[in-house]
């Protein structure tokens, strides 16, 4: 039994999230509150064997305020890609070889669409990163339906069960 416990241990996946904050603010673009400032993520194999993993980029950004609710920031384009309306592009999903750590950065905070941050107040901030492959269970919903629907499921516990989260970090957005 214990040559099993054993076994297991060895193979089940191993890896680190960390998240770095640089300056992380909110300042006003047309008239609207907007991020800026950079997030750094290391994602690391720390396990004994190859693991593919998928970052869902920004969505895996999850601001907790003090009442425990997460806060996302939330935009079209990744909606988009979270319901299977469109291909994600493919350096979304990626392996990492024992010891091997990838970094993320997020550092535009603009695209075609302004990025909502979350409202003034102090938050305890993680980042997520599943398996490869995971998707929510969803329709192929219209796209104001989609972007409805975006934050409840990215809040949901199903989408991020067996997620791979870092520890969280304090931000104080004003």
């Amino acid at each position: 039994m214990t040559w099993l416990f054993a076994a297991l241990l060895l193979a089940a996946p191993d890896v680190s999230v960390t998240v770095k904050v640089k300056k992380l603010s909110v300042g006003r673009a047309s008239k609207q509150r907007v991020l800026k400032g950079a997030v750094e993520v290391d994602i690391e194999n720390r396990g004994q064997a190859p693991i593919e993993l998928q970052h869902l980029d920004v969505h895996g950004l999850a601001f907790r305020d003090a009442k425990g609710t997460d806060h996302f920031v939330v935009h079209p384009c990744d909606c988009a890609f979270l319901f299977g309306k469109d291909r994600p592009p493919p350096d979304r999903t990626f392996t990492l070889r024992p010891g091997e750590k990838r970094t993320l950065t997020f550092d535009d905070w603009s695209c075609q669409s302004v990025w909502t941050p979350p409202p003034p107040g102090r938050y305890e901030l993680r980042y997520r990163v599943l398996p490869a492959g995971r998707r929510p269970a969803a329709d192929r919903a219209e796209v104001a339906a989609m972007m409805a629907q975006c934050p409840s499921v990215l809040a949901s516990d199903e989408l991020w069960a067996g997620a791979f989260e870092s520890a969280p970090v304090t931000v104080v957005l004003r």
